[in-house]
């Protein structure tokens, strides 16, 4: 069989062979749709694919761009997983639990 996958428009994944044989394909549709978003620190997320399963990872400075890494992978329409292992800096964190800290007083 003759692998055949491409990235629409739209940045949906089509293919036609087995998710495990499709990798390569699924890894360049994930890293063009993180490095297409309008976010810098999305264009400079780590990707990897293993058996259909994306891992996002690297650094980010809010759980809004964690999400939204997550996210732009998963507009690629394929039955497949994303771990999102993206981790958010230190200083947001700490903003964060502030935040949950005060909205409960």
């Amino acid at each position: 069989m003759i692998a055949s996958a491409r990235l629409s428009g739209d940045h949906q994944l089509v293919y036609s062979e087995p998710a495990a044989s499709c990798d390569r394909q699924i890894h360049a549709a994930a890293s063009a749709a993180l490095a297409a978003s309008k976010y810098i620190p999305l264009r400079q997320l780590n990707c990897r694919v293993a058996d259909g399963v994306v891992e996002i990872s690297g650094t980010v400075s809010s759980f809004y761009l964690k999400q939204l890494a997550q996210a732009a992978v998963l507009q690629l329409n394929w039955a497949g997983v994303v771990r999102n292992l993206v981790e958010v800096s230190g200083e947001s964190i700490a903003l964060a639990a502030t935040d949950c800290r005060n909205s409960l007083d």
